[in-house]
């Protein structure tokens, strides 16, 4: 059978997100085929020599892992997402592995100019194409954005990114010496310095961002987008949006998941995600009180997920939330939930946590915003409220009485997602 290359921004267990999951599903379901599939994806690793790989994992499944240190992720603009040390070393990797089609699933803390060697086919996740700010769509990270430009997403960015611009400095001269002295070297002679002068590189102001650089970046990000065989999309939100900034054409293809069968048995709202700002747990837990002061009867409220954003965390009654979970606990907590409850302020592409509501039958109360409203049928698979609108959330709530008969409807399963995933890498290969 072929050979399917992913590569990736993040892959489970070190990383553990949507687009890491989805990736992760894929792999599974694919093996099962009878593929052979290799992972490329980048990790944090302090302490390990930046652009240099960990040791290759077996997932237990029969796919190999390959994770490449970025302890660099946040780039300035004018280096428009290349790091000549991380495309050199990724670059031979792909080599090494000779994939018959490679699967693009994120190029967030990799490089946009890999060289892939074989048919390839890259998925949208978020608005990274055009959002440099990770894909959010979210103006200082606090509004969701109208659409990019130098004026808005140039100090959108700084406020984002991180390091000095010494540090920036150095780190694309080593990419750049990295094809002819190995990082282990470098790193090595780097450690050798005194402490003091390694430390005067973390002072100082970040790079400055001139309009060119962002129209750089932007033009550097749709060129790598569109020079791969097929582009997806989700939602056909997000790939309305990519074509209108220049990507495409994209092909909408609704991701699937595992279905389940568990009985129901509410017992409680739940939110599952990020505790940050963006995903909302503040709103969803701010709407819930509200509605209990006019029903002291409403189901309680379960806030279920990691603690990203300490000081959205503060904002939430201690007594409602939880640590994270295992993907694999997911269906069971959703076959207790009354409904499951989004408070996204930023336009999400597809969430696949609505998507495992529903295949659990669990009702969804969801905002009005991004990619959204194409997997909620309002009065069937839950109801939708105005987005970042407290009070508009808590008469959802309020509703809670009547979900029990809502006529939730399964999503498309994740083996009718990979039949037409598969039907497209063979037409590629040829």
């Amino acid at each position: 059978m072929p050979t399917l290359l992913q590569i990736v921004h993040g892959y489970p267990p070190r990383e553990v997100a949507g687009t890491e999951i989805y990736a992760e599903r894929l792999t599974r379901a694919l093996l099962e085929r009878g593929w052979k599939v290799h992972i490329l994806a980048s990790t944090r690793a302090p302490g390990k020599t930046h652009a240099s790989w960990l040791p290759r994992e077996d997932d237990g499944a029969g796919a190999s892992i390959h994770r490449i240190v970025n302890n660099l992720p946040w780039r300035p603009l004018g280096q428009q997402e290349h790091d000549p040390g991380l495309q050199t070393a990724c670059n031979q990797k792909i080599r090494e592995i000779g994939a018959d089609v490679v699967h693009v699933q994120h190029l967030l803390f990799l490089d946009i100019k890999l060289d892939y060697g074989a048919p390839s086919v890259l998925t949208l996740h978020d608005a990274w194409g055009w959002c440099a700010r990770g894909g959010s769509l979210l103006e200082q990270g606090r509004a969701p954005c109208s659409g990019p430009s130098a004026e808005k997403c140039i100090p959108c960015y700084s406020a984002f990114s991180r390091g000095s611009a010494i540090e920036h400095q150095l780190g694309n001269w080593a990419g750049r010496l990295s094809a002819w002295v190995s990082p282990e070297r470098m790193h090595h002679a780097w450690r050798k310095l005194p402490s003091r002068i390694r430390q005067l590189t973390q002072k100082g102001p970040a790079p400055k961002t001139t309009e060119d650089d962002f129209t750089r970046r932007q033009l550097a990000v749709r060129e790598a987008f569109n020079r791969v065989d097929l582009r997806i999309s989700p939602s056909a939100y997000l790939a309305q949006a990519a074509e209108a900034n220049g990507i495409g054409p994209v092909q909408v293809i609704p991701h699937g998941v595992p279905q389940t069968a568990l009985n129901r048995r509410p017992e409680a709202f739940v939110f599952l995600g990020s505790i940050a700002f963006h995903k909302g747990p503040d709103l969803v837990a701010q709407a819930w009180i509200n509605a209990k002061k006019t029903d002291p009867e409403i189901p309680p409220l379960r806030i279920v997920g990691p603690t990203v954003e300490p000081a959205c965390a503060s904002e939430i009654p201690s007594e409602m939330r939880e640590g994270p979970i295992k993907n694999s606990e997911v269906p069971a907590l959703l076959s207790t939930a009354h409904a499951l409850v989004l408070g996204s302020r930023w336009p999400e592409n597809a969430p696949l946590v609505i998507q495992e509501a529903r295949a659990a039958g669990c009702p969804v109360i969801a905002p009005q915003i991004g990619g959204i409203p194409e997997l909620v049928q309002p009065d069937q698979d839950g109801h939708m409220y105005t987005p970042n609108d407290v009070e508009s959330l808590t008469v959802a709530l309020l509703n809670w009485r009547s979900f029990h008969t809502l006529p939730v409807q399964p999503p498309p399963t994740l083996n009718q997602h990979v039949d037409v995933l598969e039907s497209h890498y063979l037409s590629l290969i040829g």
